[in-house]
């Protein structure tokens, strides 16, 4: 296998979450995500093409498990999707017009440098972490 990208590769994660319920209202109700399967105990969703399982486990905190990088700019571990620029913004101005409490609000970063992005941080009901992001002057192929 080279280093070149010939195609994208959908993923797949699996996470933890305190409560399948407040889960489904967050990333099915608040985020858009489809559910594609539904179990007693888990849902999978369509997160940007990919695949996003929650496991539930009753007193799950990932707040136990995150630290702090970046002056509390964004906790590890984090989930991320790097979107183009018009899904970004469509995902953002609809999380705003909910008044959605956001953990990184919507914004520019390293702004005129080659990686000039904008992102915005959120938090599940179980305090997993994930940020959406898209680069201004980068094309998908040269995100690495």
């Amino acid at each position: 296998m080279s280093g070149a990208r010939d195609y994208t590769a959908p993923f797949h994660i699996s996470i933890l979450v305190h409560s399948i319920s407040e889960a489904i209202d967050f990333y099915h109700r608040d985020l858009g995500f489809p559910i594609l399967r539904e179990y007693d105990k888990s849902r999978h969703f369509d997160c940007f093409g990919n695949q996003m399982v929650v496991h539930e486990k009753v007193d799950y905190d990932a707040a136990l498990f995150q630290t702090s990088v970046e002056n509390d700019d964004f906790v590890i571990p984090h989930f991320g999707i790097i979107l183009r620029e018009r899904d970004y913004d469509i995902l953002a101005k609809r999380l705003v017009e909910q008044n959605f409490d956001f953990f990184g609000c919507p914004r520019a970063r390293f702004i005129g440098e080659t990686y000039e992005q904008k992102v915005m941080f959120l938090r599940d009901p179980s305090g997993n972490t994930f940020e959406f992001k898209c680069y201004k002057h980068l094309s998908p192929e040269e995100w690495d």
